[in-house]
């Protein structure tokens, strides 16, 4: 009865009663998996709402916690990608950029009037912008969904273009970031450092289908950098986020080490999850004497926060009802 009177609600444009009526059937009957799965819609949709009418805290508190229940889901990282973007960029005490980069649909985060002032400060902002972001740029998904909204093909081409553009504005508001906080770019913890790590990973991802299961038996292509990696690590434990983690491990098992053929681009990426991901990077970068630099910093200097440290790998035991497809595998591990 009261799925059946939410779905009235809904078509009289009651939001709010739906949503209340499918969480009290959840709370009555928690395996109702139509109530779930409503709920979890209406309450995409309402995030996507508070974004259009620019309560911009709203919707980033909503789409992360949509995010977290589902830390993979294409749609979920673009969208709180670009809020976290929007509201980062209107947070001038951290000294970030006023502009933003837009959309992959087109539209501009810059036009955004939200303040950081409730559930994450500037600095934890940008840390989501660029977890999130960059993934999401590298997923055929999203821009599939651009292309349904903007009538354009999402042409190979196109969106390579696009996606570099995209890039490119990041890099240089985060430049600036950077220069504000007195960072020449070759730190450890510059943001310039941070997101060419998040986009040599995902371009390493992207090269192969790796997917990663959901506890529904169904999976999603899987794009993830050490920033994404580190806030759903670090963030409050839940079964959602640990069966995710246990997923992920499986998933990247076959690329932990080199091998026959020679170091998969993918084997690389994931060196850049650990501790010395950034130094690792400096050197991939060839910018050898910021990477020696950077080891001979000492401890007490080190970057501190959720996007600074990588703890060990948890034991890549093969979690309940998994399955991960590993095209290219073989071509580089026995």
């Amino acid at each position: 009865m009261l799925v059946r009177r939410a779905a009235r609600a809904v078509g009289a444009g009651r939001f709010g009663d739906a949503a209340g009526d499918l969480r009290e059937a959840v709370r009555l009957t928690p395996g109702h998996a139509q109530a779930a799965e409503a709920l979890g819609v209406l309450a995409e949709h309402e995030a996507a709402r508070h974004a259009a009418e620019g309560r911009h805290q709203e919707a980033w508190d909503c789409y992360r916690a949509l995010l977290l229940k589902d830390p993979s889901h294409p749609r979920l990282l673009h969208a709180l990608g670009l809020v976290s973007y929007r509201l980062a960029a209107t947070v001038p005490a951290q000294g970030t950029p006023a502009g933003g980069a837009p959309a992959a649909d087109g539209t501009d985060p810059g036009a955004a009037d939200g303040r950081a002032d409730g559930t994450a400060d500037g600095e934890d902002l940008w840390h989501w912008v660029v977890g999130c972001l960059v993934p999401s740029l590298h997923l055929p998904d999203v821009w599939d969904a651009a292309a349904g909204v903007t009538g354009r093909d999402a042409e190979p081409p196109r969106v390579a273009a696009a996606r570099a553009a995209l890039t490119d504005r990041l890099r240089t508001d985060l430049r600036t970031l950077d220069q504000t906080h007195g960072r020449s770019g070759d730190e450890v913890d510059a943001w310039t450092v941070r997101l060419g790590m998040e986009v040599r990973c995902a371009e390493a991802f992207a090269e192969d289908e790796v997917r990663i299961a959901r506890p529904d038996g169904t999976s999603h292509r899987l794009v993830v950098g050490p920033a994404l990696e580190r806030l759903l690590r670090t963030s409050p434990p839940t079964g959602e986020l640990s069966s995710w983690q246990g997923a992920f491990q499986y998933a990247v098992l076959p690329w932990r080490k080199p091998g026959p053929y020679g170091v998969h681009p993918l084997t690389h990426a994931l060196g850049l999850f650990e501790e010395l991901g950034p130094q690792r990077y400096l050197l991939l970068q060839g910018r050898h004497a910021a990477a020696v630099s950077a080891l001979e910093t000492p401890e007490g200097r080190r970057p501190t926060g959720p996007g600074s440290t990588c703890c060990a790998r948890p034991s890549p035991a093969r979690p309940p009802n998994t399955t991960a497809t590993r095209s290219g595998a073989r071509r580089w591990s026995a």
